[in-house]
This record gives C-alpha cells, structure tokens and sequence, in this order.
C-alpha cells in the first residue's frame, strides 16, 4: 500500500528545509510540508497473485482510494522494462530484448533466454482503455552528464510524456521499446470512492485477455490461501491484534527475499564498454575477495531501502523464516559457507561495503544495573 498526495510532491520543499537545519533540529518530514492535510491523498493498493495452475501467470490489480472530500483527477500507470544489461557490452554482442504492442490491450515481450511474454491490460471502466506507450530504458546521459544520449527514447521518457506533454519522448511510430506502460487517465476520483486496474502477465498468447471474474476469483482464492497459511501458524488464542502483527512480520519477511547479484573481479575491471573504473579502484575495499560471485536470491536487509549483502542480517533473519520456509532459511546460512563466498581463510563476507569487515561486532546485552563484561 502507498499513499500519493493530489499536491505536487514537494520535492524542493524537501531539499531546502533539509538541507538548512541544524544537528539539533528535528528531522523535516513528508507530513510537515502539509501535502497529506485534508486527508487529501490516495491509498494506492496493488495486489499480485499467481494461477494456480501456471506459476507463470501473474495477476496484478491496482486499487486506488480518493481518501480526500473532494473528487480528484488520477493516472495510474502500470510500468514493465527490462533490466538494462545489454549496455555493459558493444552493440551487437548481445541480443537487445523488446516490449512491443501487439494489440489494443496487449503487449508481447520477447527475451532471449526468458523467452515469449504477454501483458495484457483491462479495458477500464466507462470505456477508458489505457493508451500503450514504450521508450528505453536507457539513462537519459544529456540531463544527467550533458552528454549525447545513445538512444533516441530515455527511460525518462514517460514523466516527459504524461507530465509535460512532449508527444517525441515515446515511441509512437514503432509502439516498442524496452519499457512499456499502460496510461489509465481518471478524470475524476469520486471523494471517498476509488477506482481499480487490473493487468495480466504470463508465459502464454492467451486470447481471453483480463477476464474480470476469473481474475478476482484468482485473487480471493489466494487471499483465502493466504488466510489458512497464517492462522496455522499463530499459536493458540493469539489475539488478533498480534496474529496480525505476526502475519505482517513474515509476510515482510518474505517480501524481502531479492535476486542479488555481485561479481567482485567483473566490479574491479569495470564494464567490456564505457569509462574505465579508477586505477584505485582494484586496491581498495574488498580487494582480497576476488574469488567473491553471488548470483542467488539473498533475504534482503530491506528489498525497499537496504537491498545489499549484509551476512549478519541475513543471519538473523533465518530464524523467523525458518518459521514460513525453512528450505529458504538454511539454504541462506549454507550459501555463507560456499567457496563462492567463503574466504580461503574461512572468513565469511561481512557485507557490501567491506567484506573483511568484523562482522558480527561485539554487544553487550544487559539490565540497566549491571556493567559489561
């Protein structure tokens, strides 16, 4: 769930107030710019359940709530790219993957080792069919560096598109790229009311697009899942209150789990193409680690703030996964004694920034009363 103000995001707000107090000021926060006064915000819900019978088909649905006393206008815009690997190398070395429009509602993804995907989008209420839009997800080197770009369409394009109404920062004429979007315009949010999307995502060319009470029937049966999984782990006469904070403490748990990828000797060389890294850079933190490659999913110390390799966290966290999935939890702990990751000393990687960093530190762990030691 996240929750958008119907005011401008108030950015410089931030950045001024920030940056011009002092050490013993309080920190300026979001609500103290006044953007979420009159409760004029949006409760965005976006919910993701698999079919049961194909892991591969994925429902998506956006629920948005005017929580305001007034109706209010909305975009909601649904985004898929691809990871931009194909950059590291020279053009042609690598086959460039592509999202292109296929139909009104559909999008067909093409990958050269994940294979034929499809992205079909629902036809809005009172007929307010998305419009499909495409870029790349290429940086966009003119703003950042003042550099020509490589590509014609930046991943920026959309914001440039939607929010400044430049027609050239999208694909129109090809309708592909390697990032998509599907543009709902709401006009108006009744106050109090809300207003819901839903898009699919799976391996097959399936015909009956986003069928409305196949899909939400999808989402209760997951729901309903979902409901029989947590309660068998509450223990008995749990009040609700904590079987709902135990609920959401491994949900999040599980939310944190994040395909992490490091390769220590790649890192040191830097990228086939581009600028070179700093000649320092081979002689600095984690230079020991050469042997170091990490390609698994890793429980994340935060997949939202946090997402590095952090052993300690990681650590800790398989005990309350161990609860949820214990195959998960001690394939964590085994991968920290891998020779990928283990030092020929035997130290295990402490964590992104310095792996030979000591790791865990000594605590002390006491009554207020007594001393340490």
């Amino acid at each position: 769930m996240y929750k958008y103000p119907q005011a401008p995001f108030p950015y410089e707000q931030l950045v001024s107030e920030g940056t011009s107090r002092s050490r013993q000021e309080h920190e300026y926060e979001l609500l103290d710019t006044g953007v979420f006064d009159q409760d004029k915000y949006f409760d965005v819900f976006v919910e993701y359940a698999k079919d049961g019978q194909d892991v591969d088909d994925v429902y998506i649905k956006i629920t948005a709530h005017n929580r305001g006393s007034e109706d209010a206008p909305l975009h909601i815009i649904p985004q898929f790219w691809f990871r931009n690997t194909w950059s590291w190398f020279p053009p042609g070395e690598v086959k460039v993957p592509s999202l292109k429009k296929t139909g009104p509602l559909s999008i067909e993804a093409q990958h050269e080792s994940l294979g034929p995907r499809w992205v079909q989008f629902e036809a809005a209420p009172a007929g307010n069919q998305p419009e499909l839009i495409f870029t790349d997800n290429e940086s966009n080197l003119k703003k950042l560096f003042n550099a020509a770009n490589t590509s014609q369409y930046v991943k920026d394009g959309f914001h440039e598109y939607i929010i400044n109404g430049n027609k050239e920062a999208v694909n129109n004429k090809e309708h592909q790229g390697t990032k998509a979007a599907g543009v709902y315009k709401f006009d108006k949010v009744p106050a109090g009311g809300h207003v819901e999307v839903r898009i699919r995502l799976n391996g097959q060319n399936s015909t009956e697009g986003v069928d409305q009470k196949k899909f939400d029937g999808v989402l209760q049966q997951r729901i309903q899942e979902n409901e029989e999984f947590y309660n068998k782990l509450a223990i008995n006469n749990l009040p609700d209150d904590l079987r709902n904070i135990q609920r959401q403490a491994l949900a999040g748990m599980l939310w944190s789990k994040q395909w992490y990828h490091f390769d220590q000797r790649s890192w040191s060389k830097g990228d086939p193409i581009g600028p070179a890294p700093p000649a320092e850079r081979r002689n600095v933190r984690n230079k020991e680690w050469k042997h170091l490659f990490i390609d698994d999913i890793l429980s994340m110390p935060d997949k939202w703030e946090y997402p590095f390799f952090a052993a300690w966290d990681m650590a800790f966290h398989t005990i309350p996964l161990s609860i949820v999935d214990p195959t998960f939890a001690k394939k964590q702990l085994d991968l920290l004694t891998r020779e990928w990751y283990m030092h020929p000393s035997g130290q295990i990687p402490a964590y992104e920034w310095n792996f030979s960093d000591v790791n865990p530190r000594k605590f002390c762990f006491r009554p207020r009363d007594l001393p340490c030691g």
